[in-house]
């Protein structure tokens, strides 16, 4: 008979919540403290009306005349393929000192520039190693002439008339987002 007793007051037992309740409690502020908030910025960058509209034309061009990738790393420095009627060029910026160069990619830019005055993408393919300003810093590189006086002539496509320009590659798009 006592056996029966004991059943039944073990299966009657209240659950201590109590302990489960302060761990909760600690532990969601501290997880909502830790979180790292990610702000998501975009510099507006405006660029002139003609040149936005060759841009618009480039980007729905099947066959450009020629298609540029700027490959970036901390060991090897900055080189730009250049790939031209099925034909690929590279155009090397070693290291300068033990970094990069980005007044030596400027320059180089502005004469793969001077030669394509018509296309204004560029593809970026950096490789893990390189930190996130020094990309900021190459695409703000191959984004301008380095002498506001000097300036690219293109031909406008749509009313065929020669335009001006200090811009050299503005569109500046990614190129190995899925990694190396």
């Amino acid at each position: 008979m006592r056996l029966a007793k004991t059943r039944l007051a073990d299966s009657t037992f209240e659950i201590n919540l109590a302990p489960f309740l302060d761990i909760i409690v600690s532990v969601v502020p501290l997880l909502l403290l830790s979180v790292v908030f990610v702000e998501i910025k975009m510099i507006d960058t405006p660029v002139p009306q003609v040149v936005q509209n060759a841009i618009e034309q480039d980007n729905k061009d099947t066959n450009p005349e020629a298609t540029l990738n700027l490959r970036v790393g901390k060991t090897s420095g900055f080189a730009i393929e250049v790939s031209e009627r099925g034909a690929t060029n590279t155009v090397t910026v070693p290291l300068k000192n033990g970094s990069l160069d980005f007044e030596g990619l400027q320059a180089k830019a502005s004469e793969l520039k001077n030669r394509f005055p018509q296309i204004f993408k560029m593809g970026l393919a950096p490789q893990s190693d390189v930190e996130f300003r020094e990309l900021v810093k190459a695409m703000d590189a191959v984004r301008k002439l380095p002498q506001p006086d000097r300036k690219v002539a293109f031909v406008d496509k749509s009313t065929g008339q020669r335009v001006e320009t200090d811009l050299m590659f503005p569109n500046v798009t990614f190129s190995n987002v899925v990694g190396e």
